[in-house]
C-alpha cells in the first residue's frame, strides 16, 4: 500500500489520527530510550532504604512518546521468606487504555510485545529471599541491551555499501592517477642519494689527498669538544636532567576510577602540594594555602566504557592514597602533603 503524510484536509478527505503520526517517527528513530535526554530513565536504589527503587526523568520513543519529567519511585513486593526471585521495571505502552507507563513485573524478566501492548525492560531487579531493602548492587541496568530495550536513535541498521563501493571506485581511480608520479619522485630521490653518496666519496678522498694534518685537527677538536661536553655534565646536571624525565614520562598508576557516563571522557590531572588539611600549618613551606595548582603529565588507559586508569610521572607517585569523591567527575587522591586531582 502506497502513503504520504501530510497533506491539506480540504472538506474532511486527508484527515489523520495517531496511527499515522506513529507511523511518520517510526521513519525517524529507533524504539528505544533517548539517552541524551535528562537522566535517560536510570533505575536506581531509593536513597530513603526499603523495598522501593526510583526512575530518573528521560524520554522513551515507542512509537508513541513517553516523557519522565521527574524522578519517580515504584514499590517492590516484600521478599519471599522461601526462594529469590527477579523483578523488572518496564515502559510499558497499552493501546486499550491509550497510555504509555512505568510498571513493575513481578518474578518476571521477559518483554510484551503484541499488537497492543509493547514494553521497554529498564532494568531488573534481584530479589533475594528475607531482604528487607533494595540497593544498588542488586539492580541490573538493561537500557543498552537491544533485545529488550535499546537506545532511540535516527539512522540506524543505513546500508553503506553503495557508498563504500563509490568510494572505493573513486580511491582507485586517484592511486592509478598518482602512481606515475609517485614512482617519478621515487627514482629523482633514489638519483639524489647516489649523487649524495658519490659527492661525499669524492669529498672524503679530497681531504685525505690533502693531508693528514687537516684529518689530525679535526679529530683534536672532536675529541676536545667530547671532553669540554662530559665535564659540562656533571653530577648535578645528570641529576637534574633525571629528574625533568621523572616529571615528563607517565609510568606510575593510579587506583582505577569508576564512571557512568557510557565513553571515553577525556581527563585533566591537577597536582599541588601542602594544602589545608593536610599537614600541620607550621610545616607547610608554601603557607596557608599550599603550593600552586599545576597540569601534570599523564596518560589514561581505559578499561571499559565505565571505568579508566590515570598512570603520572615518577616525581608525582603515591603508594597508598586516600580516594576522595568531590562530585560525580572528580576524584581526588591525597598522601601525605600530595595532592592528586582528577577531572572527567
Amino acid at each position: 500500500m502506497e502513503w504520504s503524510f501530510p497533506w491539506l484536509s480540504i472538506d474532511g478527505d486527508r484527515m489523520y489520527d495517531d496511527s499515522d503520526f506513529s507511523k511518520f517517527f517510526e521513519g525517524l528513530f529507533s524504539y528505544g530510550v533517548s539517552l541524551t535526554t535528562a537522566n535517560a530513565l536510570k533505575v536506581t536504589a531509593s536513597p530513603n532504604g526499603g523495598m522501593k527503587v526510583q526512575v530518573d526523568s528521560g524520554y522513551a520513543f515507542v512509537g508513541k512518546v513517553f516523557l519522565n519529567s521527574t524522578t519517580k519511585a515504584l514499590s517492590i513486593d516484600v521478599a519471599s521468606s522461601m526462594q529469590d526471585r527477579t523483578d523488572s521495571i518496564v515502559v510499558r505502552v497499552d493501546k486499550s487504555v491509550r497510555d504509555v507507563f512505568l510498571a513493575v513485573k513481578k518474578n518476571d524478566t521477559t518483554v510484551t510485545r503484541t499488537s497492543d501492548v509493547y514494553e521497554l525492560q529498564l532494568a531488573t531487579i534481584r530479589v533475594p529471599r528475607n531482604v528487607s531493602s533494595i540497593t544498588g548492587d542488586l539492580i541490573t541496568d538493561k537500557r543498552a541491551d537491544t533485545k529488550v530495550c535499546g537506545y532511540s536513535s535516527p539512522f540506524q541498521k543505513v546500508n553503506v555499501s553503495g557508498l563504500e563501493e563509490q568510494y572505493g571506485t573513486i580511491l582507485k581511480k586517484i592511486a592509478e592517477a598518482n602512481k606515475t608520479s609517485y614512482e617519478k619522485i621515487l627514482n629523482d630521490f633514489k638519483n639524489y642519494v647516489a649523487k649524495a653518496q658519490t659527492d661525499m666519496d669524492s669529498n672524503i678522498e679530497e681531504i685525505i689527498q690533502s693531508g693528514n694534518g687537516k684529518v689530525s685537527a679535526f679529530d683534536v677538536l672532536i675529541h676536545e669538544w667530547f671532553a669540554a661536553l662530559k665535564n659540562e655534565l656533571d653530577t648535578n646536571q645528570a641529576s637534574n636532567l633525571q629528574n625533568q624525565i621523572n616529571e615528563m614520562k607517565a609510568t606510575e598508576e593510579l587506583p582505577a576510577i569508576e564512571h557512568n557516563l557510557l565513553g571515553y571522557p577525556n581527563v585533566q590531572v591537577l597536582y599541588w602540594e601542602y594544602g589545608i588539611g593536610l599537614s600541620g600549618l607550621a610545616n607547610e613551606p608554601t603557607g596557608l594555602g599550599g603550593s600552586n595548582v599545576k597540569k601534570i603529565p599523564h596518560s589514561v588507559e581505559y578499561l571499559d566504557l565505565f571505568s579508566f586508569k590515570v598512570k603520572v610521572p615518577m616525581n608525582f607517585k603515591l603508594v597508598n592514597p586516600t580516594v576522595t569523591k568531590i562530585d560525580s567527575r572528580t576524584i581526588r587522591f591525597i598522601e601525605a602533603f600530595k595532592v592528586i586531582e582528577i577531572k572527567f
